[in-house]
């Protein structure tokens, strides 16, 4: 059951920090001024039928303008969507027509401070079909909107890019960032690997493993076969990242900002007591995969192995390495699925699941 436990543990450390990422990413009000209608250029398609939806209708280097619409049936419910704006200065909100027009179109919408998602400088634009209104029966069917950067420093800027796209987050920009431009960027990391191809292995890793001392020898056959499989693969000990969770996240940080080939997943090696979770909103591994910006937006993909023991951790190896190995045949779509499993096995000395599960339960 310990070791049951400590599984648990670890999975509701990582939803934790997607909960935390999600809610406490808040929109806040940008002044808004009229502009007109601007000719359509690019379009996606509606989110859900029964939900409000949202297309791009232009998109540049300086600004974005989006088109939001709702059916009656969608008028109690809200849209919220990423969207891509330029790289620096500070975002302005401009409301465009309204239907119906007797409507304050203030009150239907909301954009976020700029964040960073590795690559990418995001807002999450929420549309509230409903608004703030006191009429339950009025619900704005049509709103258009547009993103502009001003020449004011902004929020969360980006002035440096990686040296290639990460394919990793690529596909998460594609279902979740609505103006995400794949194609263009698709591009960039074929030229980049072609790159890579023509010269020597470089320094770093896209799989950065971060074990406690005692783990080392016991997980090295599975960075060696990420390194077989193609990625890329480093495994650095606590002697040399630190000990501390600062010192841990500022190891990380450097790796990302300074390596040839920097992380794209870190995979933390040892329970809580050997490798350090850090306490913020809660107690989360989020805090070593936001490392780009002052925002909760992960910019590497973060995991842990919570072992206490050698022992512990073989097993854990060992079935990671049996499911890469040897896939289960007669299903093409298993590889693409995922289960998260939590047990109820409330155990009010382990303060790590008690605070994770409460802060969860809350959310709910």
């Amino acid at each position: 059951m310990a070791t049951a436990k400590r599984t648990v543990r670890a999975g509701l450390i990582l939803a934790a920090s997607i909960a935390v990422t999600l809610c406490t990413w808040g929109a806040t009000r940008l002044t808004a001024a009229p502009v007109g209608r601007s000719e359509a250029t690019a379009q996606h398609g509606a989110i859900h039928a029964t939900e409000p939806t949202a297309e791009i209708i232009e998109s540049s280097s300086e600004s974005v303008s989006l088109l939001f619409r709702c059916e009656p049936d969608a008028r109690k419910g809200e849209l919220s969507v990423l969207v891509r704006v330029p790289d620096t200065g500070a975002m302005e909100m401009e409301i465009g027509a309204v239907e119906p027009a007797t409507l304050r179109a203030g009150d239907h919408i909301t954009v976020s401070e700029p964040a960073i998602m590795r690559d990418l400088r995001v807002v999450r634009v929420t549309f509230v079909p409903g608004g703030l209104g006191a009429d339950p029966d009025a619900y704005a069917s049509s709103l258009e909107l547009r993103l502009r950067a001003s020449e004011q420093p902004g929020t969360n800027e980006k002035h440096r890019h990686l040296p290639y796209i990460s394919p990793a987050f690529r596909r998460i920009y594609r279902s979740t960032v609505l103006n995400y431009d794949d194609e263009a960027d698709a591009a960039l990391l074929r030229r980049a690997v072609s790159q890579q191809r023509d010269r020597t292995l470089q320094f770093g890793g896209r799989y950065l493993v971060i074990a406690w001392g005692s783990f080392e020898e016991t997980v090295r056959p599975l960075v060696e076969w990420k390194h077989t499989k193609g990625m890329q693969a480093k495994l650095a000990t606590l002697a040399e990242t630190g000990s501390t969770a600062e010192e841990i996240r500022t190891y990380i940080e450097t790796a990302y900002n300074t390596w040839t080939v920097p992380p794209e997943f870190v995979l933390l090696v040892g329970d809580t007591e050997q490798v350090p979770v850090y306490y913020g909103l809660t107690h989360t591994d989020n805090y070593y995969a936001a490392v780009d910006g002052s925002d909760y937006l992960a910019d590497i993909m973060i995991g842990r192995l919570s072992a206490d023991t050698p022992s512990e951790c073989a097993t854990e190896v060992a079935k990671i390495l049996g499911y890469e190995r040897t896939p289960l045949e007669g299903d093409p779509n298993w590889p693409t699925s995922a289960t998260l499993m939590i047990a109820d096995d409330f155990d009010d000395g382990d303060w790590v699941y008690y605070d994770n599960t409460w802060f969860i339960y809350d959310l709910m």
